[in-house]
């Protein structure tokens, strides 16, 4: 049984990691669940994913509703991230600049 850990894994994965959670999301694993941090996939991704993967994530609205402190915390986990923090980090600050936050 696929549990909450694949969505977290995917979005980590260098390879193919939007078809991945496209996947599971068709077999209805629920994309919204939280870790024991009470963190999304989306914080995941921006710790540890790759930009195409934040994007995706923002572009469904895996969040709803983000405010300014949710944002600062993604974009400060996009930072300490070793894998292109300046995209993530653009990105953020792009899809906050389209809705109008932060």
């Amino acid at each position: 049984m696929l549990t909450l850990s694949s969505m977290f894994y995917s979005c980590e994965s260098r390879v193919k990691p939007v078809d991945k959670i496209k996947l599971l999301r068709s077999m209805n694993i629920d994309i919204r669940e939280l870790d024991e941090n009470n963190e999304s996939i989306l914080h995941r991704a921006c710790q540890m994913g790759n930009p195409e993967t934040v994007k995706y994530l923002l572009d469904i609205e895996i969040i709803p509703e983000l405010d300014e402190d949710e944002i600062d915390l993604l974009i400060s986990y996009c930072k300490e991230s070793n894998f292109k923090p300046e995209e993530k980090v653009a990105l953020l600050t792009t899809y906050c600049q389209k809705h109008k936050r932060a």
